[in-house]
């Protein structure tokens, strides 16, 4: 009978199992820790992305911030595209809306007092009195819808500055409709989208 030779298993010094052991425990335990803090980063970089446009659409153009947010929203470029485009569509959420709401009837109850005030009498008799006709819930709601329409307006604007492919068909319907108040802002829009 033939003589079969079985190679020698090869044996590992007994200590070296152990670390293979550690560094694949720690390789692990790291991809346990780095992962959840990859995916935190993400949330975060989203949360601030979302920040970042939350500012742009109520930023008045005359406050002087407008040149570093559109630096920053021409360096975010399309990741901000989907947010401003739902800033176009839903316009302002409800919390925004309220919060504009109360600012406007304060403003109303300020007007009202001024304009029953001794110093409204350098105002003309006639202005005056069509100045006060105006009723408070017909005064909250034109404020709200200005501010609607400014809101839609800063998203078609940052759309310009940040929008691209995904923006355009929104964008050119606005442009080619005749009667929208963010027409204009959306003819700019496209031309800048173009000069990218």
């Amino acid at each position: 009978m033939p003589k079969i030779s079985v190679p020698a298993c090869r044996t590992e010094h007994p200590m070296r199992r152990p670390k293979m052991w550690l560094v694949l425990g720690a390789v692990l335990i790291g991809l346990c820790v780095a992962l959840p803090v990859a995916a935190q980063g993400l949330r975060l970089e989203q949360l601030a992305d979302r920040e970042l446009v939350r500012v742009w659409l109520r930023t008045n153009c005359g406050l002087g911030h407008v040149e570093r947010i559109e630096v920053e929203l021409l360096r975010r470029g399309l990741v901000l595209q989907p947010l401003l485009l739902e800033a176009l569509r839903d316009g302002p959420d409800r919390e925004l809306a309220l919060e504009v709401e109360h600012a406007a009837g304060a403003r109303f109850d300020l007007r009202r007092v001024f304009l029953e005030s001794p110093a409204a009498r350098e105002i003309d008799t006639g202005v005056l009195e069509e100045v006060l006709r105006v009723r408070r819930e017909a005064f909250i709601a034109d404020e709200i819808e200005r501010f609607r329409d400014g809101y839609r307006s800063a998203a078609v604007a940052g759309l310009g500055l940040a929008g691209g492919t995904d923006a355009r068909p929104e964008l050119q319907r606005i442009a080619a409709d005749k009667a929208s108040p963010l027409r204009t802002a959306a003819e700019q829009a496209l031309r800048q989208i173009d000069k990218r």
